[in-house]
């Protein structure tokens, strides 16, 4: 009898360690139940997940751990250890912008998190990630602005805002800006036809890159590249302040009238063309596109790049035909990181790069002849915002989506 109640103790003692082990976890660490949610994601509609997986670190025995997870109604649940942890998110994915789909991985991150009690509520905001993410021009100012009085065009003062739109630091170095040969108001059979395989370009001017000095952009920061690099406000109120810019263009011109001014204080861009002989001043039409661009060759690229075309002229008056030639250079589209297509709709009649470049254009003003174009800008929207705050670009190539209008300059502000 002895004997049967000591082994009905025994199996009475396991089962109760049992269950205090299922209730604490391995090791006698309490567990909880996590449910996560997916918080909404600003601008996009119809966000679906597909192929999640969560990793996440203790920050106290840096133990790490990844699983996979099933997404139902933007939420998943897991059985954690308590504790004070480091948590990330991924997952592949869809989502409709502007009625289209368009296919993405999602990140996101919790850092620090607290996981404690029995069960346990913690949400992600998650932020759309490309790999490929880089240099994107962010804002143009090509417009110019204009002498409060008068409302003259105030010339010296258009802007680039070039951003690292990636989740790494980048080095500037060699980044190159071009603006195209052909211009969108204007449209011919031009022959060759190198569209699908290259860009036109009337003007190269690349950040510096030669020697030990970086040029170093965090994740979410800018620089901006500008015409003269001088504080404008004092000529024109209703402009800006450049003297702090990080690059300016400079023009040796060889014309007397015409010259440039240089800041010694902000560096050059290195000269690789223009088709001026005097100084470049952006098209303030708005009818061309802009391109940053990874120069792979540079010491034998005008040897090597020179686009010689012809297209035809009809004398709208007689009917007679004249073939008409002229040359420019060419940067293939391999080289192109971003791409943007100026355009006022009533002058625009076609796109001057490739649409795997850009499928759209974007503008200031209602016309070209609109004035209240004047002190606005172009601006990439914001797509996302990790969880410290900094803002993943729009970049689908196609720049009447990805880009507002009519907008305040940052440089403004």
């Amino acid at each position: 009898m002895r004997k049967i109640i000591y082994l009905l103790a025994v199996i009475t003692l396991a089962f109760c360690m049992g269950a205090c082990s299922d209730d604490n976890g391995k090791n006698g660490i309490p567990v909880s139940t996590v449910t996560f949610t997916l918080n909404e994601i600003d601008n996009l509609k119809e966000v679906s997940y597909t192929e999640a997986s969560v990793a996440y670190k203790n920050l106290t025995t840096a133990i790490e751990k990844s699983e996979k997870v099933a997404i139902r109604d933007n939420r998943f649940t897991l059985t954690m250890p308590q504790g004070l942890y480091s948590i990330s998110f991924e997952a592949k994915g869809t989502y409709r912008l502007d009625g289209k789909t368009h296919n993405t991985t999602f990140k996101a991150q919790i850092n620090p998190a607290t996981v404690k009690g029995e069960t346990c509520a913690l949400s992600f905001n998650p932020f759309v990630y490309s790999e490929n993410a880089g240099f994107v021009i962010e804002e143009i100012f090509y417009a110019g602005s204009a002498y409060p009085n008068t409302q003259k065009p105030y010339l010296g003062d258009q802007y680039f805002k070039i951003t690292n739109n990636s989740d790494k630091a980048l080095d500037a170095g060699g980044l190159t800006l071009v603006e195209t040969g052909f211009n969108s108001s204007t449209k011919f059979d031009y022959t060759p036809n190198i569209m699908g395989e290259a860009i036109t370009a009337d003007a190269i001017y690349s950040i510096p890159s030669k020697g030990e000095k970086k040029h170093m952009v965090q994740p979410g920061a800018s620089i901006i590249i500008c015409d003269k690099a001088i504080n404008h406000k004092e000529a024109n109120t209703n402009s800006f302040d450049l003297s702090k810019a990080n690059f300016e263009w400079y023009d040796e011109s060889t014309k007397p009238t015409t010259t440039d001014t240089d800041n010694p204080s902000v560096p050059n861009l290195n000269k690789i063309y223009c088709y001026t002989a005097t100084v470049w001043v952006v098209n303030r039409q708005g009818n061309k596109a802009y391109a940053l661009v990874d120069m792979k060759e540079t010491d034998d690229f005008l040897a090597k790049y020179k686009y010689d075309y012809s297209w035809t002229m009809v004398n709208p008056v007689t009917g007679k035909e004249k073939t008409m030639n002229s040359s420019t250079y060419k940067i293939p589209n391999s080289w192109v990181i971003d791409a943007v297509q100026l355009g006022t709709p009533d002058k625009h009649k076609w796109n001057v790069v490739d649409a795997s470049l850009d499928a759209g254009y974007t503008y200031c003003g209602k016309d070209s002849n609109d004035k209240t174009k004047y002190g606005k800008c172009v601006r990439r929207k914001v797509l996302s915002t990790t969880a410290d705050g900094r803002k993943i670009l729009q970049d689908t190539n196609d720049s009447t989506r990805d880009f507002e209008r009519d907008m305040i300059p940052s440089l403004a502000n």
